[in-house]
């Protein structure tokens, strides 16, 4: 089951997909808003965090909205009920949301550091490359996922960032 942290090839492929089909820095956010709900519902109260309402104005906005928010969710975990319009984390295992927390927390650094890569590439680019970039970002991805113990497919912060 294992590919980074707690993620499994579905819920992996779940986030590839996100951050292949949407802009940088929406999928930034999301899997921001992804960190955090799993941060929630690792503290134990899943009383309180265990349900997500998918009309909830920040969910929506940050993560439901994209292509591929929703099943990135359904992915790593939470099942939908649409009738009553939410997400419940069916789980009830705080140390597997807190594996998943890790896990994304992993992605989002790495993507944050291709992201600013790319980013210092500058805006004289054809988008036909910022295509590739992104196309790219999502290979790397993949791999990581895949063999997330690989040390060579790691990238490294530059200039003491973290």
């Amino acid at each position: 089951m294992c590919a980074v942290g707690a993620l499994d090839e579905l819920a992996g492929a779940a986030l590839v997909g996100l951050v292949e089909a949407n802009a940088p820095a929406a999928t930034l956010g999301a899997l921001k808003v992804l960190g955090n709900v799993f941060d929630k519902l690792a503290s134990g109260d899943f009383a309180k965090f265990g349900t997500l309402k998918a009309s909830a104005q920040a969910l929506q906005a940050k993560l439901l909205s994209l292509t591929g928010g929703a099943r990135a969710l359904i992915a790593l975990g939470f099942e939908a009920d649409d009738a009553a319009g939410t997400y419940m984390w069916p789980d009830h295992d705080a140390s597997a949301a807190a594996s998943r927390a890790a896990a994304v927390r992993v992605v989002l650094r790495d993507l944050e550091t291709l992201h600013a890569a790319i980013a210092a590439v500058g805006d004289s680019n054809s988008p036909a490359v910022a295509t590739a970039a992104v196309k790219l970002m999502g290979t790397y991805l993949s791999n990581l996922l895949a063999q997330p113990t690989e040390e060579r497919r790691r990238v490294r912060p530059r200039h003491g960032s973290p």
